[in-house]
């Protein structure tokens, strides 16, 4: 499923590394493409059945278009942003062959981490506006309350 989005390529060029950090191997796991089709349900019902089924389409309208362009995108970014946690391991600072040594970032990509979850949301809203428009069901993020007020029993000054 995943090489229906995007590929290895495109996932190291959002991250910034390359192939020998981040080998083709590691997208060969099936908790990439897991992930992936978890963020594509998170964005509508029925988008990856959508999706494959305007693949062997000869001719696309451009609403079409912009979909198929925007979920490779989003595709290419939830892919990069699920590697974000573990980039300071498969992306070291430096390495030296005499002695085997590895140095590794005090503060792991903190730039490119906020610019691949900045690209992510970017992708996930145009992606959804997408879908919308093509006369399919959308989900609405609703931000869950973390902190709520709370009216107390009985008065604590007076017990009653």
């Amino acid at each position: 499923m995943l090489s229906n989005y995007t590929t290895p390529a495109d996932v190291r060029g959002a991250l910034g590394v390359s192939d020998e950090e981040l080998e083709d191997s590691e997208f060969d796991l099936q908790l990439h493409e897991d992930t992936l089709e978890a963020e594509l349900d998170e964005v509508g019902d029925g988008l990856h059945a959508f999706y494959m089924s305007l693949v062997p389409e000869p001719v696309l309208t451009g609403t079409q278009e912009r979909f198929m362009r925007y979920a490779r995108l989003f595709a290419t970014y939830a892919v990069a942003r699920a590697l974000t946690a573990s980039m300071p391991m498969f992306s070291p600072k430096a390495i030296e062959d005499g002695k085997a040594r590895m140095e590794r970032f005090n503060d792991p990509h903190r730039e490119t981490i906020k610019a691949v979850n900045t690209a992510y949301e970017r992708w996930r809203k145009k992606l959804q506006e997408a879908y919308l428009a093509l006369g399919q069901e959308g989900r609405v993020r609703t931000p869950r309350p973390y902190f709520s007020a709370v009216t107390p029993g009985s008065d604590p000054i007076t017990n009653g």
